[in-house]
C-alpha cells in the first residue's frame, strides 16, 4: 500500500490507512534532523497500542538531499512491514 501524497511543505509516505486509527490519536514527531521528516502515529483500533501511520518528509530543493530523505522513508516503511 505505499502511498504518497503531496501537500504544501511535506511528502505523505502512509504506512497504514487512518482507518485503523482511533479518531482523535495522531500525534506528530520530529525524527532525524527538526523539521526535515516526521512520524504521524496513531493509536490501532483494533490493538489499543500506538502505531506508525505515516512518514512527512520534506520538500527540499536540493537534488541529493532529497534522494537521501526519499531513502530513509523508504527504508523505515520496508522495515515496518517487515514487523
Amino acid at each position: 500500500m505505499p502511498e504518497v501524497e503531496m501537500t504544501e511543505d511535506f511528502e505523505r509516505h502512509r504506512v497504514a490507512d487512518p482507518e485503523m486509527c482511533m479518531a482523535g490519536s495522531f500525534r506528530t514527531q520530529d525524527i532525524g534532523r527538526p523539521g526535515y521528516s516526521k512520524r504521524v502515529a496513531c493509536i490501532n483500533v483494533k490493538t489499543g497500542k500506538w502505531m506508525t501511520q505515516s512518514f512527512l518528509v520534506a520538500h527540499v530543493e536540493h537534488p541529493e538531499m532529497k534522494k537521501k530523505l526519499r531513502r530513509q522513508a523508504s527504508a523505515l516503511r520496508s522495515r515496518l512491514r517487515r514487523r
